[in-house]
């Protein structure tokens, strides 16, 4: 009797009718750059992701809490992977008092390797975040009453039994 039961069960679940959004965060604080000296922006790109998800993922679980509230799922791991960075990238040439206290210091060997090597140009890379987005799921109640789109299936989502 339980095995038919189960069979029911899962029956009716593939039946369940899926309405998604996405969850876009892009409510950052007065945002700091993320700026690094580098010659490769993909290097960095990982390291830039992870300082930011460090920084806003507290405001972002926040938000996706709201969300689960109002019966809503994510639909994807909750991850750095949904943050969305902008970068630049800018060259500064001159001397700066950094370079001076460095030849200073290294008594003049800075300076000469500097001139050996062709000035002081110098390569940054600054990221900025854009947004998080994530996939959110949720079963539609009452699919006759909702506003028309708002109870299409999901894209790339099936649900259980299909």
């Amino acid at each position: 009797m339980d095995t038919l039961r189960m069979k029911t069960d899962f029956a009716n679940l593939a039946e369940i009718e899926w309405e998604c959004r996405s969850l876009i965060y892009s409510t950052w604080k007065p945002s700091k750059p993320w700026v690094s000296l580098s010659y490769e922006s993909q290097y960095v790109y990982p390291l830039a992701l992870r300082a930011f998800w460090e920084e806003y993922e507290a405001q972002i679980r926040a938000e996706i809490l709201r969300w689960q509230a109002l019966g809503w799922e994510p639909a994807e791991p909750i991850a750095p992977s949904g943050l969305h960075l902008q970068r630049r990238e800018y060259t500064e040439q001159g001397i700066g008092a950094s370079d001076v206290v460095l030849w200073i210091a290294t008594l003049g060997l800075a300076l000469l390797v500097t001139l050996l090597l062709g000035g002081n140009t110098r390569h940054y890379v600054v990221f900025e975040p854009l947004e998080y987005r994530i996939l959110m799921l949720r079963h539609v109640v009452n699919p006759e009453g909702d506003p028309p789109g708002l109870s299409e299936n999901c894209p790339g989502h099936r649900a259980v039994g299909d």
